[in-house]
């Protein structure tokens, strides 16, 4: 995961095996206090990464990663939270 004031990466694995189940991945960032949407995202079933610049600096966020298959909508979730990195001048 890479985080700066505005911005973040971040990056999953699949369960080996799994993988052909998947058909997308909604990755969602979210204000903590506040619950404010910052981003969202579909991606492939194929992608293992994802970057959003729409980030308050100074902020706490939790990033919800979700799979999503054809059978049942939506399957696993993960959900992390991180602080963006304050502005600093120099």
């Amino acid at each position: 995961m890479q985080v700066t004031t505005t911005s973040m990466n971040i990056a999953w694995t699949v369960t080996t095996g799994k993988e052909g189940f998947i058909n997308a991945f909604d990755v969602v960032w979210t204000q903590v206090n506040g619950e404010v949407k910052a981003e969202q995202q579909r991606l492939s079933g194929a992608t293992r990464s994802a970057t959003t610049s729409r980030l308050t600096p100074g902020r706490a966020y939790n990033v919800t990663v979700t799979s999503v298959n054809t059978q049942t909508q939506v399957g696993s979730e993960r959900t992390i939270s991180v602080t963006s990195q304050q502005a600093t001048s120099k």
